[in-house]
């Protein structure tokens, strides 16, 4: 508790400040102030009834315990402290908590049930959200009420909310993935209209680079006499500023015929270490905009910016690279992310009803039918 006195326009005024800690939960504190108080006295008994207030509200905080929306929150701190994972993914896990579980967000954690969490994947259905999306939610949950039990902020001892309910197997709309066909008829427009965006979404296509590690690209990135492109950095445009790559480390991509025409072309005409001219709007989370219009233009999918990486991955898995290559060459930082294109491109079913087409009739001569058997 502390008392301060001071002097304000010749005045003598007192402020009080009180906090209380709990032993109990950890974190836990209550903290009362008053200020300008006239007389010492008064501010003594002032403190003396902020105190009381303090520990009664304190005791009455440690039995109820903590709320879910404050769980979540040191979850964040927790995890962003940690540096296991990147401090934005971290940032949109509590964000789509905050959207999906606000029903119970100031609900005391120990108090939650599965009929809440039900409640969570009812509203997730009625959104039309994807299984995949469904289950991550899901998961979210669970990892944080797990670790909330874990470090004592969710009192008592309870199953998990989650075990038996599982995502709804809503039908899964087929992804927009460019053809190949589709992929040269973009870069073919573009090129032929003088569009801005052609050199980077032809990059993109042939390298597979996130939108944020094209933008910052430089020239000393860039090896044209061994053709090889090292990504060490990434734009956040949260943030604005240069940060690692999302993986967190470095990779070599190869460099095509088809992108060394288009880098010798940019570095002519370039007087900056950056590889890309700025493009209006490209800051400002515009280029999947500008990639929608001009897909529809000239007639094929709308997709958006970050869907030619998926082109890049599904069509060079179905070309028979790899997925540990790709994993490197893209920056992947798990397999289990590949799973996905791997299902797109169809490489683990290729060839596997091949053996029923002996089963097609063949012609042979005692087949043949004559016309003039007919007549």
């Amino acid at each position: 508790m502390t008392i301060k006195t001071y002097t304000k326009n010749s005045e003598q005024r007192h402020d009080v400040y009180y906090c209380a800690k709990s032993q109990i939960v950890p974190g836990l504190r209550v903290q009362k102030r008053a200020t300008r108080i006239e007389t010492l006295a008064e501010a003594r008994r002032i403190e003396k009834d902020l105190t009381i207030k303090c520990i009664d509200e304190l005791r009455a905080k440690e039995s109820i315990g903590r709320t879910w929306g404050d769980v979540v929150d040191k979850w964040q701190s927790f995890r962003r402290a940690s540096n296991e994972v990147l401090d934005d993914t971290v940032d949109d896990y509590v964000s789509m908590m905050k959207i999906w579980t606000h029903s119970f967000w100031e609900k005391e954690a120990s108090l939650i049930n599965k009929s809440d969490v039900r409640a969570t994947m009812d509203s997730l259905i009625q959104s039309k959200k994807s299984h995949s999306f469904q289950t991550k939610v899901l998961h979210t949950i669970a990892r944080v009420y797990r670790w909330g039990k874990e470090e004592g902020h969710i009192k008592g001892m309870f199953s998990s909310i989650t075990s038996g309910i599982k995502a709804s197997k809503i039908f899964e709309h087929t992804p927009l993935i460019l053809t190949l066909e589709e992929m040269a008829k973009l870069l073919l427009e573009a090129k032929r209209q003088n569009n801005p965006w052609y050199p980077v979404w032809a990059t993109a296509i042939y390298t597979g680079m996130r939108c944020g590690e094209i933008y910052v690209l430089e020239w000393g990135d860039v090896d044209l006499i061994n053709l090889k492109i090292t990504v060490s950095r990434s734009y956040n445009k949260r943030k604005r500023l240069v940060k690692s790559t999302k993986s967190g480390y470095c990779r070599t991509i190869p460099i095509n015929t088809a992108l060394r025409e288009i880098l010798i072309e940019l570095k002519a005409r370039s007087t900056t270490q950056q590889v890309f001219p700025a493009i209006p709007g490209w800051a400002n989370y515009d280029q999947s905009r500008q990639l929608k219009f001009f897909c529809s233009e000239i007639g094929i999918k709308p997709v958006k910016f970050h869907t030619l990486r998926a082109c890049f991955a599904t069509h060079l898995l179905s070309q028979g690279v790899s997925t540990g290559v790709l994993q490197r060459i893209g920056g992947w930082a798990e397999l289990k992310t590949m799973a996905r294109y791997v299902r797109l491109s169809g490489v683990e079913v290729r060839g596997a009803t091949d053996g029923l087409a002996e089963l097609a009739p063949k012609d042979t001569p005692d087949s043949v039918v004559s016309m003039a058997d007919f007549r």
